[in-house]
């Protein structure tokens, strides 16, 4: 069986986003006939115990390790029984010292007969600063280009949202879906930790709804105790508002909802998929400028940074796109059309078999 290693993080201020997208990847893996194993550096005891119990087979770095030492420890446990190493772990606490990556990087490479990365995009995109000793870097995203330097690129570049990692829930469906004329679902999803709070800012807005919608408030497995309280309270007083605690996925709460608000994150490629008109929320700038760009690819709405933002410019907001169906249905068809091509297939022939081609 091919032995694969996942090296990723997770926390209240990382997010969950990149150790949930290598979750599903490592399905994938499995349907293959893989064995993937995660090594996490920055992630909570209780969401090492929490992923533990879905079955996700993790070992600890300790989190006073220099790179050099991460490098030989990696080395020294697994290269010898592990074919390929996927990187996924593009987060401001690495963005910091990125540099030293760069030597980092080619003594893992000479040690593993394949090597993958998953970058960021624009601010967390690791090619922006360094050139990674890499086989290959994959940029999933939307809108993305091939940023990569152009004098000593070494590794190919695998680029676009056919590449993007959906969980097998997410791919086994049938996502045929038509625009109602009114909306009578709501779901808000503010992310795995939702460090920002973002959920609370949404939470008051829609108390001030004009309308009674049935809303679904999703409590995600980084939240602190004390944003849990704060939630469960503020649903007490909305009518029609239930909490969703620590889903293993949105595929149940997509398929129920008609729109959604959401924290501007990797969420908003499922909601294309399974065509759930968004509001998008950024918590910092530099994400709200990248979001505004790409709003011209039509399947979401951009409402900016969230210290921006008032309760009622969201039910502002939120009620117009209620009101406009001819733009949910729009967006529906624009956001299902965006995944196209079979790069995932491609990515997982390569781990599996280690022969990496050009797309």
């Amino acid at each position: 069986m091919t032995k694969i290693l996942i090296r990723t993080d997770a926390s209240n201020k990382i997010g969950m986003g990149h150790i949930n997208r290598c979750i599903s990847l490592a399905h994938h893996m499995e349907d293959e006939g893989m064995e993937p194993l995660f090594v996490l550096k920055y992630v909570p005891e209780n969401v090492v115990e929490d992923y533990q119990k879905l079955g996700i087979n993790i070992v600890l770095l300790e989190e006073d390790y220099s790179l050099d030492d991460e490098a030989h420890f990696i080395i020294e446990h697994f290269a010898s029984q592990y074919s390929a190493i996927v990187f996924d772990f593009s987060h401001y606490q690495n963005m910091a010292i990125i540099q030293d990556f760069v030597s980092y990087f080619e003594v893992v490479q000479n040690a593993f007969k394949a090597t993958f990365l998953i970058d960021g995009f624009n601010d967390t995109a690791i090619i922006n600063y360094i050139d990674p000793a890499m086989d290959v870097v994959i940029t999933p995203y939307i809108g993305a280009v091939d940023q990569s330097p152009g004098k000593s690129k070494g590794y190919r570049h695998w680029v676009g949202p056919s590449y993007f990692i959906f969980a097998p829930e997410y791919t086994s469906e049938n996502w045929q879906r038509e625009a109602r004329s009114t909306v009578e679902r709501l779901l808000v999803t503010m992310g795995g930790s939702d460090p920002y709070e973002l959920t609370l800012v949404v939470l008051d807005a829609l108390k001030l709804l004009p309308a009674k919608i049935h809303c679904r408030v999703v409590i995600g497995s980084g939240f602190s105790d004390d944003l849990k309280d704060k939630v469960s309270k503020q649903c007490l007083s909305i009518p029609f508002c239930e909490i969703v605690d620590e889903p293993k996925n949105l595929v149940t709460q997509l398929k129920w909802a008609e729109m959604a608000i959401s924290a501007s994150g990797l969420t908003k490629y499922e909601m294309a998929l399974t065509g759930v008109p968004s509001l998008q929320i950024s918590y910092n700038r530099e994400l709200a400028e990248t979001t505004a760009v790409y709003e011209k690819e039509g399947f979401y709405r951009d409402l900016g940074l969230y210290i921006e933002l008032t309760p009622q410019g969201i039910v502002d907001e939120l009620t117009k796109l209620a009101k406009d169906f001819k733009s949910r249905k729009s967006m529906i068809k624009r956001g299902q059309s965006l995944f196209y091509g079979s790069g995932m297939k491609h990515f997982l022939c390569a781990l599996r078999d280690g022969k990496i081609d050009d797309v």
